[in-house]
This record gives structure tokens, C-alpha cells and sequence, in this order.
């Protein structure tokens, strides 16, 4: 009757101590009479995605929420992204640009203090305008709808079978 080793499972000589194979101690004899079946190996299955983090990361998030879905979403990430970007650059180029010019509107009224100008009209040329940033504003209000929107009127069938379903 043959022996198994109980951590390989190939079969040993009756007298042995130790497995040939991998070289783990065996057990006595008596305990050495069945195989042991081989290891199955398991494909890993990705399981799917929440509906309800979806929503929550659109809300708190915005168009970062897409990371959560960036193998169908990537496109509209990086245009969120784009936007995002241009977004910021032009807020603090309005912001600066309307620094320099208050401060000129200030160095403007500090002069006709002093007396140095008579009118203080002319100052009005210095007058801030802040409207870009909240026109830069709504667009970002309006990528953050937009990614609420998405992820939120997706079914669920779309998140618990993610990726697997070709849509």
C-alpha cells in the first residue's frame, strides 16, 4: 500500500521519514494511506462596486468621483480634470490680476489724500472685477451636477456587476 505525503501529496516509500518531494515529516504509516487532492486554484473575482459610494463620493467629491468607476468613466474624469484645471488657473489669474489693481486703487486714493491728485473719480479706473471667478465658478458647479447626476442615475445592476458588464 502506498503512502502520500500530506503537505504535496506524492506518493513516498514506506519507510520514509520525510517527503522526497518537498521534504515535510511524515506521519506513520497508518496515517498515510489516502491522497490528498491537489490545491484548486481559485480565480479571483473582482466583486462590484456601491451604488450608495458612487453617489456619496460625487457629493462630497465632485468629478473625483469617477476614480471609483475609471475603467468606463476615464473619459469623463480627465475632461472633469481639464476643466478643473482650467478652472483653478484662470481663478488665480483673476485673483492676482485684481490684487495688483486694488492696489493700485489704494496707492489712487492714498494720493488723493495726500493731495496729490484733486479728484478722486480718477481712482475709479482701479476698480476690481471679480466676475470671472464666479462665472469659473458656476462651470465647476456645474462639472459637480454633472458627475452627481452620472453616478447617481446609473442602475445598480451597473455597479454590482462592474466591469464585467459591457454596456
Amino acid at each position: 500500500m502506498a503512502n502520500f505525503c500530506s503537505s504535496c501529496g506524492t506518493a513516498t516509500n514506506s519507510g520514509a521519514s520525510f517527503c522526497a518531494s518537498c521534504g515535510n515529516a511524515l506521519a506513520s504509516a497508518s496515517a498515510q494511506t489516502a491522497p490528498i487532492a491537489p490545491q484548486q486554484a481559485y480565480a479571483y473575482v473582482r466583486p462590484g462596486k456601491s451604488k450608495t459610494t458612487a453617489v456619496v463620493l460625487a457629493v462630497f467629491l465632485g468629478y473625483w468621483s469617477w476614480l471609483y468607476t475609471f475603467q468606463r468613466d476615464k473619459a469623463k474624469f480627465f475632461v472633469g480634470l481639464g476643466v478643473g484645471i482650467v478652472v483653478w488657473i484662470a481663478n488665480i489669474a483673476t485673483f492676482l490680476a485684481n490684487s495688483a489693481i486694488e492696489d493700485k486703487m489704494v496707492n489712487c486714493y492714498s494720493s488723493y489724500i495726500q493731495g496729490y491728485i484733486d479728484d478722486s473719480s480718477i481712482c475709479d479706473i482701479y476698480k476690481a472685477n471679480y466676475t470671472p471667478i464666479y462665472v469659473f465658478a458656476l462651470v465647476g458647479l456645474g462639472m459637480w451636477i454633472w458627475s452627481l447626476v452620472d453616478q447617481s442615475r446609473k442602475s445598480q445592476g451597473y455597479y454590482t456587476n462592474f466591469p464585467n458588464q459591457n454596456i
